[in-house]
């Protein structure tokens, strides 16, 4: 493989980081990310580049070149150095990515533009509380469709500006969580165009990712036969095809409660214990959904139910 890295404004990138990743995935070793807020935990697939094959650095020209690759599907990631704007007091890296099929031939004309980060802006309002202290304590995930890291923000006070300072233009899952008491994610929508579980599109600029909070969130709360110790398991039932498993661990003779949930119909499973890297792969959790039973959630109100223990699938 042979190719060249250029900047944002088409120059050749020296001194650039290479580095080259298989895109050939066995079946169910899918990526899973995780994120905690208060006692609760959430689990969502991501799509991670994986460990690096081979590294290479550019030279002068911008110019690359990996020797010895096999035939398959392969993915090349570009990274400048990190700098510094004085002026803005902005961190900044170029990145860039390409794949890439090789058969039985040299790949010799790869090109690789690098992007810079950018600020996105967060903003988050209550709608059914004005003039209450603090916007928020808001967590939003953005997860790249194509795979890489992933850019995380939060909005934790009033009066404060918050920002995404790590985007880069792409195409995003939008993860948006809220552990504000009472409170759950009413909508999120970027650039006045509302955000569903489908990927949007994030462009450099100063369009915001608006998230809104409403009060009167549900509860699902119970307790476990025989006062067992247990994983307690939520999934939603509209949104099934997401990936997205939230979890709570329910000591022996305790109770278990899920907070700050949107109103809706959910799926809700206890297990003897977990293995978080299962819930990367997309068959395990469709399986899950198989051995759940069904509870609805009202706005401000509490569901209560009493679960069995299973054992952990294997």
């Amino acid at each position: 493989m042979r190719g060249v890295v250029v900047d944002d404004a088409g120059k050749p990138a020296a001194r650039t980081t290479v580095s080259l990743h298989s895109r050939e995935a066995e079946p169910g070793n899918g990526d899973v990310s995780m994120m905690n807020l208060g006692g609760a935990r959430t689990w969502y697939p991501s799509l991670g580049l994986g460990p690096a094959v081979a590294t290479t650095s550019t030279d002068s020209q911008g110019a690359f070149e990996f020797s010895s690759v096999h035939e398959g599907d392969w993915l090349l990631r570009a990274e400048s150095e990190w700098g510094y704007i004085e002026q803005t007091k902005r961190d900044i890296q170029g990145v860039g990515k390409q794949a890439v099929s090789v058969s039985r031939k040299d790949v010799t004309d790869i090109g690789i533009r690098l992007i810079t980060n950018f600020n996105l802006p967060l903003t988050v309002d209550i709608e059914d509380a004005p003039g209450a202290a603090g916007p928020g304590r808001v967590n939003v995930v953005l997860v790249p469709v194509d795979g890489g890291p992933e850019v995380c923000g939060m909005a934790p006070k009033q009066n404060e500006n918050p920002i995404m300072d790590r985007t880069y233009p792409g195409e995003y899952r939008v993860i948006a969580q809220t552990f504000r008491p009472g409170f759950y994610v009413a909508s999120v929508d970027y650039a006045g165009r509302p955000v569903s579980d489908e990927p949007v599109e994030i462009e450099s600029g100063p369009q915001p990712l608006h998230v809104v909070l409403r009060s009167h969130a549900g509860q699902v709360r119970g307790v476990i036969e025989k006062g067992q110790a247990a994983a307690v398991l939520l999934l939603s039932a509209s949104n099934a095809g997401t990936g997205i498993v939230q979890g709570v661990e329910c000591a022996a003779g305790a109770l278990f409660q899920f907070d700050n949930l949107h109103p809706g119909a959910y799926e809700i499973v206890a297990f003897d214990r977990v293995e978080d890297a299962k819930f990367g792969d997309p068959a395990f959790v469709a399986r899950l959904h198989t051995m759940t039973k069904s509870i609805r959630v009202e706005e401000g109100a509490n569901a209560s139910m009493e679960l069995p223990v299973n054992r952990w699938p294997d």
